[in-house]
């Protein structure tokens, strides 16, 4: 059975049990009504999810999605107490959007050429459309030759070419579990909608929100309706997540892509967040060093001239350097990277080593180096890592 059929009949089990989630369908009902076996519906379904479908239930019922609107609501009002106008981070992926100029805009695309592709994805077939500058469409489908139509009229003066292959790639980023992915978009919209969909973004992911506060993300004051139709005409699905903006009420609603799919991406994204695969823990080095006398003024030339190389490394997040209060003239340096893997290939970075050896031989009284796995990461606009008696405290509604 190819990813493709395994796809449509989850989405189909979950349609069923969208419709009859007051009478909590059994296992059994479910591999039923897509004419499979219990067993194998089973396996197929946590294969696809990671969960179990009772499991993934729980992450769409009525209360449970109140809950999520309740959360998000309340890191976005931290946020604002501290003067941010909104979260600045968009999980797992960081997108960038460009906006078409006006006289591209104008003239419906003339002088861009655009590469567009089909690939499968865990939701089913994409249409992925890309410029120079970054893609300008991520759609799931059904019916390719319409949505080829449809998008050849939106760009009606671009060239066109087919390439598979460009679906493939943008695809593989953005589902990809190892690692950060930079996104960049190419889009035409006008800027209240762009502003919207820059909205969008801030939503964590493996959270939802309600239209009213993505309204407030946007500091619009037109209303949601106006908002509501601006998320409609998103045309980066997923990426940007409009799958993510749900009703008040907590009913998940509609979707450009059916209401069943956006279910679906909402518990997937829950069961991803709840049940992520062991990903390299960042590492944080501290290189606490005493130099000579002699040797100080050197080594922190040394130290600024290593500082561009590091910068240019794959991996490195961030480094800081400050004096210790407990030892006088002791320096530490704290260096934050993604991986053990990216640490490894700095070690055996030859302008490194260089320094290294000078600094051994010649200007270090002593000094001590730590390799620490870090065990929570967290910040005031992304709490997931934090532990829950401290998100009680800290994101409690006034009053």
């Amino acid at each position: 059975m190819d990813e493709n059929q395994n796809f449509y009949r989850i989405k189909k089990a979950i349609e069923h049990l969208l419709k009859n989630f007051k009478n909590q369908p059994t296992l059994e009902e479910l591999a039923d009504s897509v004419n499979m076996s219990k067993f194998y519906f089973q396996r197929t379904f946590q294969s696809w999810a990671g969960i179990t479908p009772k499991q993934f239930l729980s992450y769409l019922t009525v209360k449970a999605l109140k809950q999520e609107i309740l959360n998000t609501n309340n890191l976005i009002e931290a946020s604002e107490n501290v003067g941010l106008s909104s979260q600045s981070r968009a999980y797992d992926l960081m997108v960038n959007i460009e906006s078409v100029t006006p006289g591209e805009y104008k003239t419906s695309g003339k002088s861009i050429t655009i590469s567009y592709g089909f690939v499968e994805s865990p939701f089913g077939a994409c249409f992925v459309a890309t410029t120079s500058r970054g893609v300008c469409s991520f759609q799931f489908v059904e019916d390719k030759q319409s949505v080829i139509t449809e998008f050849e009229h939106e760009w009606k003066n671009a060239s066109f070419i087919r390439d598979d292959s460009v679906a493939e790639r943008v695809v593989n980023d953005v589902f990809s579990p190892n690692g950060t992915k930079k996104i960049n978009l190419h889009l035409k919209g006008t800027p209240f909608q762009i502003q919207v969909w820059q909205a969008l973004l801030s939503i964590p992911f493996g959270s939802v929100a309600s239209y009213g506060s993505v309204a407030k993300l946007a500091s619009n004051d037109n209303g949601t309706r106006a908002v509501a139709s601006a998320i409609a005409r998103n045309p980066i699905g997923y990426i940007i997540p409009c799958h993510r903006v749900i009703r008040n009420e907590g009913i998940v609603g509609e979707y450009h892509w059916s209401s069943e799919r956006k279910a679906m991406i909402i518990g997937w994204e829950k069961a991803m967040l709840n049940n992520r695969p062991n990903k390299p823990s960042p590492i944080v080095v501290i290189f606490e060093v005493k130099p000579t006398d002699e040797g100080k003024e050197t080594y922190l030339k040394m130290a600024k001239m290593l500082k561009l190389e590091l910068e240019k490394a794959d991996g490195f997040i961030s480094g800081e350097r400050y004096e210790s209060l407990a030892e006088e003239g002791k320096l530490l340096s704290v260096n934050m990277w993604r991986d053990e893997e990216s640490l490894n290939v700095w070690r055996n970075n030859i302008v490194h080593r260089m320094n290294q050896k000078i600094g051994h031989d010649d200007l270090f009284e002593k000094y001590n180096i730590k390799v620490l796995s870090v065990i929570r990461d967290y910040s005031m606009t992304d709490r997931s890592q934090a532990p829950a008696d401290s998100n009680e405290y800290i994101l409690k509604p006034k009053g």
